[in-house]
């Protein structure tokens, strides 16, 4: 992500017409970042999974996948599927871009048909595009799943520890007298340099004009 001050300090040079060659570039980025975090429409959308499939969830795992990993998404509803709802009231949800083929979306479509957990919506399933599938989740747990307490947020190519992960929230949730407060739980990076070579993956935000040749 761009830092806060970054932004201000262009914008403040705009409007006094001190600007480089540099800020140019940041500010055409800027100026071009849609702001609205519902832009995209609803191709899946499983408006039962809270309220009638899983009415008592606690614990809801949400998997970043790609379009084509239907292994991957099978291997983990074996690991992490329905009998884990019956024991721990825990649940798994897939989240999908769009894919370029239609063969495959159709494939999707039955596999949503038959399982029930996955969702998409209509932006194209990029690494480019995460951000964007982060906001669709965020926004189904919002609109959907509202009494969900925690949310373990994954990778398709990922497989964890339940068992240890489920006792660890338990025991957040013991320490708390009441409603356990809002926070998120990640390893944090620090000191990371921001990449700028164009081409690598890890180029900030993702935009080509942020990133050097």
């Amino acid at each position: 992500m761009l830092d806060i001050d970054v932004i201000g300090t262009v914008h403040e040079n705009l409007r006094k017409g001190r600007i480089d060659r540099e800020q140019k570039r940041i500010a055409k980025v800027v100026n071009s970042v849609q702001t609205d975090p519902y832009r995209y429409k609803w191709t899946l959308n499983q408006g039962n999974f809270c309220n009638a499939y899983y009415s008592d969830l606690k614990y809801l795992i949400v998997v970043h996948s790609a379009t084509g990993h239907f292994d991957r998404r099978r291997m983990l509803r074996r690991i992490y599927g329905l009998h884990f709802y019956e024991t721990h009231r825990c649940a798994i949800l897939f989240v999908l871009g769009q894919p370029t083929e239609k063969s495959v979306q159709k494939r999707i479509h039955k596999e949503a048909y038959q399982y029930k957990d996955i969702i998409q919506q209509d932006f194209v399933d990029s690494y480019r595009n995460l951000t964007w599938k982060a906001l669709a989740w965020l926004r189904f747990v919002d609109e959907r799943c509202k009494r969900v307490k925690f949310i373990i947020k994954i990778d398709d190519d990922v497989i964890f520890n339940i068992f240890t992960v489920i006792d660890f929230l338990k025991s957040i949730e013991s320490t708390q007298k009441d409603e356990v407060e809002p926070r998120i739980i990640c390893r944090v990076i620090r000191n990371r340099k921001i990449g700028r070579k164009r081409g690598n993956k890890w180029c900030s935000i993702g935009y080509s004009l942020l990133c050097s040749s």
